[in-house]
């Protein structure tokens, strides 16, 4: 019984998205639900708590009882309920809509399959998962922890790769099964994409005032931070840039107003230039922090020469997303908090008050408050402006700074997935894509090694390496190998063995071997290829050569041979009188040609064919060497 409610449940979840594209608005997606549950009600009049209750029953669905009022007073208008006395009575035309339970079923079936997929790849990746009821579970906790609570004053997400109630292997098992199984099957990818954006519509139930979902926002600034930037340009890879640029582009078609912070701007050049330095050595790179842009710049090969010009190109690639560096205001001692208490919680147990990535943070909340000039925000939609960022940490300091400070309303700074979803609520068909490429880069942050095994496998090389055991040129193809990474994806440990090490080694240095012996015979290929084109070029530049030579040679043996016939009919007698007196000179010449031709061949056996075929061969070499050139060899 609870494996049916939890695909019920879930199944629920994936029709909400479908009545919500239908065109349904945020009231009228569960009015299915509640005349459904309508001629359920045993007793003549009901209350809004048991239609709750009834709902919750068959559907798995929960709606606010303050949701359910509403619901009932668009029924009331529309004279299909009547209330007296804080109860409510059915007037006959409540009937359930006609298609809800069809499609409830048909939404159950795929979400089953779903289940049953999970479990089939989980034993295969030696992780069983004993029921449809435990994968559904497995799938809502992966997916459900990393969708932002978009309760008022809780505008935040989770990022870790583990969320809580999922082990280690459990959430990389369900993160490889959504990348490389649900993602690739049609009928899976439509499945799983309708969960994830019901999820999103289910969490706007917990909103005090469910109307905010679909109001635009009222002339929000929203300042990006530099990570959500640098992802956005492609420094974290192609699966975040694409997630990064859908929700910039939904955000714009929602009427936010993007812009970026001078000093931003500026961090991002640190930070490509720590970047940038450190990759210029194996020291640096093995020193870099694993996140996503270091994953993606060492396994992709970028060099120090990339990086500066990346950072040449910076202001030119943020106005092609749309963006001007703006400076912020001076701040306003009326508005502005005590800073000095935000910098201690913000700062790492290495760092200062001072330290440059603190004190951005601090000076763009600053800007965030001045801007706001004491305006309340009492929604994401009237909060005026706003610092969005990627780190999450960030995002639950600033907010409990906030509150401790005795503010009301929304913090000053936002994780970047809860204000994109809070878009995505206002403009849904906008979003499709953005669902999915949200997806895959949860997947890859899950799939990605943690710091602490990272620490683990930089501290065995560098044993590895001070033993003699590996060269310096191995440990840096080790660290830069995307190999290396994928195999560090798969280990569920947070340490490594020195066995586990060396196993890591040989896996890398024989897939990077295999790799360039493969790319050695593609370049021979190639290079053979390239060989035998020539050949073929120059053998038709030859057979050209030699047609010119050879209708060249002609010419002087035909001047020859007429000159000896012309001699030797001049010879005979009474011809030489009747030859005109103007062609006498071309006679005589006639003749002594004639003389000497019969001469040479007298005494070497002279004949017009080999003079030709000499002749023929004395223009070859010169002939090819001006049409080929000096470089081929003839």
């Amino acid at each position: 019984m609870t494996e049916q409610r939890t695909v019920r449940g879930l199944a629920t979840i994936a029709l909400l998205k479908a009545l919500y594209d239908a065109g349904k608005d945020h009231i009228d997606m569960f009015v299915p639900f509640v005349r459904d549950a309508i001629p359920r009600m045993l007793a003549p009049t009901f209350t809004p708590a048991e239609l709750q209750l009834d709902i919750t029953a068959h559907h798995g669905l929960t709606i606010p009882e303050h949701t359910v009022e509403t619901i009932l007073s668009r029924l009331t208008k529309k004279r299909l309920v009547v209330k007296e006395h804080g109860h409510f009575q059915a007037t006959g035309l409540a009937n359930p809509s006609s298609d809800i339970l069809s499609r409830r079923v048909y939404a159950e079936q795929a979400i089953t399959s779903l289940a049953s997929r999970l479990r089939e790849y989980g034993r295969e990746a030696g992780l069983p998962i004993n029921t449809n009821d435990q994968a559904i579970n497995l799938l809502l906790i992966f997916v459900g922890a990393n969708q932002p609570d978009l309760l008022l004053n809780h505008f935040e997400a989770a990022t870790s790769a583990v969320p809580d109630g999922l082990t280690r292997a459990e959430s990389r098992t369900v993160a490889r099964f959504i990348k490389d199984v649900a993602l690739e099957d049609p009928q899976l990818k439509v499945a799983l994409q309708e969960v994830i954006a019901g999820l999103v519509l289910q969490n706007a139930l917990l909103l005090r005032d469910i109307s905010d979902a679909s109001r635009r926002f009222d002339d929000l600034l929203v300042a990006l931070d530099s990570n959500f930037l640098l992802g956005a340009l492609g420094f974290a890879g192609p699966n975040t840039e694409r997630s990064f640029r859908e929700s910039l582009d939904i955000l714009k078609e929602c009427g936010v107003r993007l812009d970026v912070f001078e000093q931003t701007v500026d961090e991002m050049v640190r930070i490509l230039t720590m970047y940038e330095y450190k990759l210029a050595t194996h020291a640096g790179r093995e020193s870099l922090h694993p996140s996503d842009i270091t994953r993606h710049l060492l396994t992709s090969g970028a060099t120090p020469a990339d990086i500066r010009e990346a950072i040449a190109l910076l202001p030119h690639q943020l106005r092609q997303l749309g963006l001007r560096a703006r400076t912020t205001p001076n701040r306003d001692p009326r508005y502005t908090l005590d800073e000095s208490t935000l910098s201690e919680a913000l700062r790492r147990p290495a760092e200062t008050a001072t330290t440059p990535r603190v004190q951005h943070d601090v000076d763009a909340v600053a800007a965030v408050l001045t801007l706001r000039a004491g305006h309340p925000a009492t929604s994401l939609e009237n909060a005026t402006a706003l610092f969005a960022t990627t780190n999450s940490y960030v995002v639950k300091t600033i907010r409990d700074w906030f509150l401790a400070a005795g503010e009301l309303g929304v913090a000053p700074a936002v994780h970047h997935r809860a204000l994109t979803n809070a878009a995505w609520l206002k403009k849904p068909a906008s979003a499709q894509r953005l669902v999915l490429h949200e997806l895959v880069t949860l997947c890859a942050a899950a799939l990605a090694p943690s710091r602490r095994l990272w620490d683990s496998f930089l501290a065995h090389l560098k044993h590895l390496e001070i033993t003699g055991t590996i060269t310096s040129d191995e440990a840096a193809i080790l660290v830069a190998s995307e190999l290396t990474d994928r195999i560090l994806s798969e280990c569920d440990e947070e340490t490594l063995e020195e066995d586990s090490m060396l196993a890591i080694r040989t896996r890398v240095l024989e897939g990077f071997r295999a790799e360039a012996m493969l790319v050695a015979d593609a370049a021979t290929s190639r290079a053979t290829s390239l060989e035998e084109q020539h050949r073929r070029l120059v053998l038709v530049q030859y057979g050209r050569a030699d047609w010119i030579c050879r209708v060249l040679s002609f010419f002087p043996v035909a001047a020859l041979a007429s000159a000896y016939v012309i001699g030797t009919i001049a010879i005979f007698p009474g011809r030489w009188d009747s030859i005109p007196r103007g062609w006498a000179g071309a006679a005589r010449v006639a003749v002594v040609v004639m003389g000497l031709i019969g001469g040479v061949a007298l005494y070497n056996g002279f004949n017009l064919r080999d003079t030709r075929l000499a002749l023929e061969a004395w223009l070859r070499p010169r002939v090819r060497r001006r049409m080929l050139g000096t470089s081929v060899v003839f």
